[in-house]
């Protein structure tokens, strides 16, 4: 089961992604369409790098938001339930 993260997202207006309830489990990043922006992911309190292939455990509130951005015109990221 993938959740989308954000959803096409433009670098150059988009504000980042919605918040998100990741329930209990392991949840892997999937990015599609990232080129040269920085993304972070935001779970609670902690800030994490966004990269290809990143576990997160849940259960927790995730958020995606831009620490750089790049030329990109579209960013996807989905988190997929692994175990």
């Amino acid at each position: 089961m993938k959740l989308p993260l954000m959803i096409a997202a433009s670098a150059k207006t988009s504000k980042g992604g919605a918040r998100v309830r990741l329930h209990n489990g392991t949840w892997k990043l999937a990015l599609d369409g990232l080129v040269d922006s920085k993304l972070a992911v935001r779970c609670g309190s902690t800030v994490v790098d966004c990269v290809e292939g990143k576990c997160i455990n849940g259960p927790i509130t995730a958020d995606v938001f831009f620490v750089t951005r790049g030329s990109e015109q579209a960013i996807s990221v989905y988190a997929e339930f692994i175990s």
